[in-house]
């Protein structure tokens, strides 16, 4: 958590957080973030980020300060010029633990 997001100017390199909406370590979202992680003519760098630490949202765990994996997660996107989310069509909708993930 060293980097002020304050400091950053226009000719940095711009910050882009990919989230995992799939837990599972061969899912389809995770082999495309993967690949465009490794993807050199893209020039911009990819950091991912898996949900598995993120429990599923409970307002009773919803504490000042939040739990650790939160707190993170929090920072990670508020630190980014940008985020991405790959996550498998669940239903004809997000995945139940990408939806519980962003109401934390």
């Amino acid at each position: 958590m060293a980097d002020d997001v304050s400091k950053r100017n226009l000719t940095d390199v711009p910050k882009v957080l990919a989230i995992l909406g799939s837990l599972r370590a061969t899912s389809f979202s995770t082999a495309i973030l993967r690949a465009l992680c490794q993807e050199e003519g893209l020039g911009i760098p990819l950091t991912v980020k898996t949900l598995e630490e993120i429990p599923l949202y409970n307002e009773d765990l919803d504490t000042d300060p939040p739990q650790t994996a939160i707190a993170e997660l929090r920072y990670e996107v508020q630190a980014s010029d940008g985020v991405v989310i790959a996550t498998p069509e669940f239903n004809h909708g997000m995945s139940g633990g990408l939806v519980q993930g962003a109401e934390s």
